[in-house]
């Protein structure tokens, strides 16, 4: 189950309203120093504790008045919300104001390990009952029904279908059990211990999670926090008494301290009387624990961590100021976001052309905040830097800073910035009808638990476009002072550990800190363009042929050069039209050497920009539109796929034109990639992981160059001529190109654009055929151990592959046997045997030339029970293979499928990707994407076991077993204490 640390959430948009501002950062490892982190902006609504500006109200700001808010009698508070997106669901939550912060000594690890336990019996669903329940209903495990432990908060998810009254009132039963009702029963607490401790396993046997021990102490020093992170000490989960679990559950879920939030295409009225109905009887304790509040304690000096692993493939080094948070609940709050947000983009973008200079000492750089615990907010610069330059790229990312604090930044940088931020904003407002359920209830959890404001989009929209224009050049600048500060201030550095790469000592780091305080740096010139994307705008081609289709509700056209394009217009999304373009031929069309460079032609071309500009002057012309094209060259096709709002639309037919017709490739943007590739390659045979594939690559693919992992060698000798001709030449015919367009733009429009700027694409009337050229794994039985890294933690692959018809029927044949094997596998290995944290079922079908499969299933487990956990795995894939699927296995599948296509059905993104396969596949008619019921109703007990007869061949697969280096001579796990945040159940 998911534990974030409080204040950082999951959110599927980066929308930069206070509702789409929460931060994606998922763990204290990745948000720390994780070399993943480098260009991650987590952008979250915030306030240092200061002073107000004079001319800003700190009133506080009202609550969206779509929201109905109340409170029972016995102090459980409620948030309703009527909202049509998607339709024919509710998202439902169930918000404690407690987590693992209120452990005792004795409990550690317990909250999240509660969490665990409200899915294994309460009264009215016993043992596995409830998620049996849940999934018969259509919801998925993970993406429907969920939950995560932090810090301070437990909240549980549910995302129900409302078709159905009774379900909706079933689910708030669910709610209901999980606030009072849990059994809690010894078998089942025995059980589960097996399950936190592979949980813990999956993320702490790693580089990373040995690593997160010193960062953490670091950040929390002094504090609570520091021992409390939410996956706790596993010698207590595993040997807690029954009583302790037992004490935290009736100790912290009472109704005061917890919300339920219920968001969707419902009725408020009918969901309040639900909520009364439920829950006025629950009474709370007459003599409750108080709920303290812990802080951070602030501190003068700065405290260091250099933390070294040897198998560690990146360095990083970041600096961290500390401070109060304050959640974002007034105009002066919202203003104070405003100039901070403004700060941090211009801040990386600078960085970000300093990165691609081709000198700098460090591959890329960024500038963040981010909550680490409720009571305290961080201000993050951190850089990737090549293993041997962690000083200077240290020294060079606090440069930028100084340079900012001695001459700010410029008018034009807050100008492009400003129209940026606005210009969010608005699309925000443009999508009010369709912002996601999930993503409102977030905001209402956090509305509870922090008392983060949730106006609305409407008043934030409103207060952006009154305030963003009275912020100066020299509020943006004070933001400095604040960001970049002496007290409460760390310094992170994490790299490999290997012979003769010497961590730096805290006084060289400390000299670096005093060195950049006095340097004096010149000013920063901002660079500007005012050259057109496309200087000579041609003249619109004619058509070949229009045909509709009715049933589809789409157009398609063939124009003068031989381009298809198929337009669906959706009113799904107001600002938003999605596109993708494809080309059969890719990298098939050359040769196995030639490959293993031109691989990188398509990667280097989007970092060099496009016709006059390059990467850093495109990004700046693009600033204030909401527009993306990105173009890609696979093994059997290239093409392009992108985004724009239907004012940006031009913009976007202006790019994809030019990214046909104007490639470029940089030598600074040339010299960057190979850098940051090179870093990456220098220390990756060190990671265990590494280990894993390069032995399947030998076993299953002989070590053939298409499948091979890049040598360095090969990136430094990367030519730009060569991989630019390479590029140009796959883009050189437009005759065979299919578009796709799906989102809210009229047919005439998009007709008139792709006369002008798809009409017009060269064309050399050539026939490019699509070469098998990527080996099939033998056609036998493969079997592979890989002793490597120190983690007492091993990786268990098995994959069954063939050639296979590329029918419908057949694809969606074995994705059902994937998506019952998925339940199968996970009640066996997890919830049974308590062997692993999940199981991975995956299944992917090839289309021609290739006409094969690949179906795998894949986990994480203890070395000494890895090969009984794969010998359980193949028995229960020889159970299906018999019969041993029923009637309710193929029941729940179809239902979730059913569930899944019906939401997927109202995004852009579905009809996109649906009607390219349709047109450029000859295996699959347009007219069977609404077909899709007949083939889940096809599903029986007798067709799965036949597919897994077919598929799953005993005799054809292949399976590759990490085990840790010294597995042989140390097979007894660590039991030693540890402690992390909890993954998602």
């Amino acid at each position: 189950m998911a534990a974030p640390l409080d204040g950082i959430h999951p959110h599927a948009s980066s929308r930069p309203s206070i509702l789409y501002m929460r931060s994606s950062l998922r763990s204290i490892s990745r948000l720390a120093l994780g070399a993943v982190l480098l260009m991650l902006l987590a952008w979250s609504p915030f306030a240092q504790a200061q002073q107000a500006d004079a001319d800003t109200s700190e009133e506080a700001l009202p609550v969206d008045p779509a929201v109905r808010t109340g409170t029972l009698d016995n102090g459980m508070r409620f948030y309703i919300r009527q909202n049509d997106e998607p339709e024919d669901r509710l998202q439902l939550r169930l918000a404690l104001n407690a987590g693992s912060i209120l452990e005792t000594d004795a409990q550690r690890g317990l909250a999240h390990f509660l969490e665990h336990m409200l899915f294994n019996g309460t009264e009215n669903f016993e043992e596995q009952k409830l998620i049996d329940f849940l999934e018969r209903t259509g919801m998925e495990f993970g993406p429907d029904v969920n939950a995560y432990t932090s810090f301070d908060e437990t909240v549980y998810k549910l995302r129900v279908p409302t078709d159905s009254l009774e379900l909706v009132k079933t689910s708030f039963m669910v709610l209901r059990d999980w606030a009072s009702r849990a059994t809690l029963s010894e078998e089942e607490i025995d059980k589960e211990r097996g399950v936190v401790i592979e949980e813990w396993r999956q993320s702490q046997e790693t580089a990373q999670g040995r690593m997160q021990d010193d960062i953490v102490s670091t950040l929390f020093a002094g504090s609570r926090y520091a021992d409390r992170l939410p996956i706790g000490d596993t010698s207590v989960v595993k040997n807690a008494p029954y009583s302790e679990v037992r004490d935290y559950y009736e100790t912290w879920y009472r109704p005061d301290l917890m919300a339920i939030i219920a968001v969707g295409d419902m009725d408020p009225d009918m969901l309040e009387t639900m909520i009364r109905d439920r829950f006025s009887d629950f009474e709370s304790p007459s003599d409750p624990q108080e709920r303290k509040r812990y802080d951070v304690p602030a501190h003068e000096d700065t405290k260091y961590a250099v933390v070294t692993d040897p198998e560690y493939p990146v360095s990083s080094v970041a600096t961290i100021f500390k401070t109060d948070a304050q959640p974002v609940r007034s105009k002066a709050d919202f203003r104070r976001m405003l100039k901070e947000r403004l700060f941090f983009s211009m801040l990386n973008a600078r960085l970000s052309e300093k990165a691609q200079s081709g000198d700098a000492p460090f591959l890329g750089a960024g500038g963040f905040n981010f909550t680490l615990a409720r009571p305290m907010k961080g201000y993050g610069l951190q850089a990737q830097v090549p293993e041997d330059s962690i000083v200077a790229g240290m020294e060079a990312l606090l440069t930028e800073a100084t340079r900012i604090r001695q001459h700010g930044f410029t008018d034009s940088e807050l100008i492009r910035q400003k129209r940026d931020l606005l210009r969010s904003y608005e699309t925000s407002y443009n999508e009010r009808e369709n912002i996601p359920s999930q993503s409102l209830a977030q905001q209402y959890v956090q509305l509870f638990l922090t008392g983060e404001s949730a106006p609305g989009i409407e008043t934030e929209y409103e207060l952006a476009k009154e305030i963003m224009p009275t912020i100066t050049l020299a509020d943006v600048n004070a933001v400095t002072s604040t960001i970049v500060a002496d007290r409460n201030r760390a310094v992170l550095v994490q790299m490999p550990e290997k012979e003769g790469l010497e961590p730096p000592s805290e006084d060289t780091l400390a000299a670096v800190l005093d060195r950049v305080r006095t340097k004096d740096v010149e000013p920063y010139e901002d660079e500007m363009s005012d050259v057109p994307l496309m200087a000579d705008i041609p003249e619109p081609a004619g058509l070949k042929s229009t045909e509709t289709i009715d049933t589809l509700g789409t157009t398609v056209w063939t124009l003068e050069n031989g381009v298809t394009v198929v337009h669906k217009p959706t009113e799904f999304k107001d600002d938003e039209i999605r596109f993708t373009a494809t080309s059969p031929g890719g990298a098939s069309t050359i040769s196995d050497d030639a490959y293993r460079s031109m691989r990188f032609a398509p990667n280097v071309v989007r970092q060099s920009g496009v016709g006059p500009f390059d990467n850093t002057a495109l990004k700046k012309y693009l600033q204030g539109k909401s527009v993306s094209v990105s173009p890609y060259i696979s093994s059997r096709d290239e093409g392009m796929n992108g985004s724009a709002s239907p004012q940006d639309l031009e913009t976007m037919f202006q790019l994809i034109h030019s990214y046909a017709t104007a490639p470029r490739i940089d030598a600074n943007a040339l010299q960057s990639f190979k850098q940051q590739l090179t870093a990456r390659l220098k220390n990756r045979s060190a990671t265990p992981t590494a280990a894993l594939q390069d032995t399947l690559v030998a076993k299953v693919y002989d070590n053939h160059p298409r499948v091979s992992p890049p040598e360095i060698a090969e990136v430094e000798a990367l030519i730009a001529d060569s991989l630019l001709g390479y590029y140009r030449t796959r883009f050189a015919d437009a005759s065979d190109f299919t578009f796709t367009f799906a989102g809210n733009v009229p047919t005439d429009s998009l007709a008139q654009f792709a006369r002008t700027y798809l009409g017009t694409l060269p064309t050399i009337e050539r026939t490019d055929e699509v070469r098998a050229v990527t080996p099939a794994p033998p056609n036998d039985v493969v079997e592979a151990e890989v002793r490597a890294g120190q983690g007492q933690r091993s990786i268990v692959l098995l994959t069954y592959n063939g050639d296979i018809e590329y029918t419908r029927e057949n694809r969606h044949a074995l994705t059902t046997l994937s998506d019952v094997l998925s339940i199968k596998l996970r009640e066996e290995l997890r919830e049974k045997r308590g062997g692993t944290y999940n199981v991975g079922v995956r299944d992917n079908t090839t289309g021609p030339p290739y006409n094969r499969y690949s179906f795998t299933v894949s986990f994480v487990c203890d070395p000494d029970r890895a090969a009984d956990l794969l010998a359980a795995a193949k028995a229960e894939i020889d159970s299906v293979r018999t019969g041993g699927v029923t009637a309710d296995d193929i029941a729940k599948v179809q239902e979730q499928q059913r569930r899944s296509r019906e939401t997927a059905m109202e995004t852009n993104s579905f009809w996109v990707s649906a009607l390219d396969q349709a047109f450029t596949t000859e295996s699959v008619e347009p007219l069977d994407i609404y077909r899709y019921e007949e083939l889940v109703s096809s599903s029986t007990p007798e067709t799965v076991a036949q597919t897994a007869q077919s598929y799953l061949n005993e005799n054809r697969y292949y399976q590759v077993v990490l085990y840790p280096e010294d597995f042989e001579a140390n097979a007894e796990t660590s039991d030693g204490e540890a402690s992390t945040e909890a993954g998602e159940k």
